[in-house]
């Protein structure tokens, strides 16, 4: 219980005393001095609220064959957090929250104490309170925690098609835990209330899965094209089955392959692939004698060859008046995304794969003016800080010949640039797609 300090007290006793003595209209003065002066003078937790603090769940979506599902917690806060809370509303014809996952959040290694609400679904509540030498950071749209749902059997009906449900943060039914972050002052957030779409897909379904890669890792380490894997799911078995992808960057800069190992036709004899471009779409035809029934087995792998080095996003996207089997349309096409990195390897100044006085001379050959341009830029700076200058050259030569001493990620292992340069600065690597 809250204890009223003195001058509360004294002030209350005074404005009683003259409240009683004046008319029903200077009464209601008076009870509302009253109020304000309890609201001014009563201890209370701080609240607060704004754009820059939300919640949310991210959109995913079902297939047939899959027992579970992993739906992140994205968060968003300027200030560190020292817990954050929420209630869940979800159906549970078709989903079951059984835990949280950490693993690969901004949470991991932070330790924090997870609780979830005794409350039987369909209302469930989470709250993460992390202790006090290591609260969750400040930042923008921060994966903190995967919510753990089991697909309940005989989710998906017979037939083809799909159908979407909802899980609802902050449901004034599931507020078994308020729907609230708790900053480092004790001051209390209130986010927006939010919700994010499940999308259960069933029937005939063709997919492609997301991938990633980079021109460096394909050309110089695995020497192998980038593979992006087409899933499908089929109610029958057939004998044709045709999808066009949308793409344009697709086929102008990539070489285009296809591999069928470890896929539903492996095994089959008399299949035939034909992979042609139409404007700026790549369609694929596959025939076989029979093509059997399939549930989220691969169907074709991609194999893609960067022509130059380039670095970017790709939206794999189909044509839904150009998917079909034996004919009849293909209900769930299922787009994905292609992520070719910005990855290089520090030092590598010619882009040749390697570390060596060559890539001092091409250093030295673009600080005199003979090169124009370098094909990676942040591999030529060498000591990481943010410019290209003569220290550069030193510090190879340095580590080439006298010291032998590492240079600063990605070194050896190549990779994205870990120390993250702004966007404004001149470094940069890779043109982007």
């Amino acid at each position: 219980m809250l204890t009223v300090p003195s001058k509360l007290a004294t002030l209350s006793n005074q404005t009683t005393h003259q409240c009683h003595r004046r008319s029903p209209i200077r009464k209601l003065t008076c009870i509302a001095v009253l109020f304000f002066a309890c609201v001014a003078l009563v201890p209370h937790a701080t609240y607060a609220s704004g754009p820059d603090y939300s919640i949310e769940v991210g959109e995913a979506s079902v297939v047939p064959g899959q027992v579970e599902l992993l739906l992140p917690v994205i968060v968003s806060s300027p200030q560190e957090l020292q817990a954050w809370s929420t209630g869940l509303q979800y159906d549970n014809n078709h989903l079951q929250l059984i835990g949280v996952v950490l693993e690969d959040t901004a949470s991991e290694g932070l330790d924090p104490t997870v609780e979830l609400s005794p409350m039987l679904p369909p209302f469930n509540g989470v709250r993460l309170e992390y202790p006090a030498d290591s609260p969750l950071p400040a930042g923008a749209e921060m994966t903190v925690a995967y919510l753990r749902f089991a697909i309940v059997p005989g989710a998906f009906p017979s037939g083809s098609g799909s159908f979407t449900t909802v899980v609802i943060l902050g449901s004034p039914a599931a507020e078994s835990f308020p729907h609230e972050f708790e900053l480092q002052s004790g001051a209390i957030v209130n986010p927006p209330l939010t919700g994010a779409d499940l999308t259960f897909y069933y029937g005939n379904i063709l997919q492609v899965i997301d991938s990633t890669g980079s021109y460096y890792e394909s050309v110089f380490t695995a020497g192998a094209p980038i593979v992006v894997e087409l899933r499908i799911w089929s109610l029958d078995a057939g004998s044709s089955i045709r999808f066009r992808l949308r793409a344009t960057d697709l086929i102008d800069e990539f070489l285009i392959a296809y591999d069928l190992d470890e896929t539903i036709l492996e095994s089959i004899g008399g299949v035939t692939v034909d992979v042609t471009t139409i404007g700026d779409d790549l369609e694929i035809v596959i025939e076989a004698p029979l093509i059997p029934a399939a549930v989220g087995e691969p169907l074709i792998f991609l194999e893609l060859t960067p022509v130059s080095p380039i670095q970017g996003e790709l939206r794999l996207s189909f044509d839904p008046d150009n998917c079909e089997i034996d004919g009849d349309p293909i209900d769930n096409l299922l787009n994905g995304d292609f992520v070719l990195q910005d990855a290089f390897m520090r030092g590598d100044v010619n882009f040749d794969g390697e570390f060596n006085v060559g890539d001092v001379v091409e250093l030295l050959l673009y600080m005199h003016g003979t090169l124009t341009e370098l094909v990676c830029e942040d591999a030529a700076d060498i000591d990481d800080d943010d410019e290209v200058a003569i220290n550069d050259a030193v510090l190879a030569l340095s580590s080439l010949f006298l010291t032998g001493a590492p240079l600063p990620p990605p070194f050896e292992v190549p990779g994205v640039d870990p120390s993250a340069d702004d966007p404004g600065d001149a470094i940069s690597c890779l043109p982007a797609l």
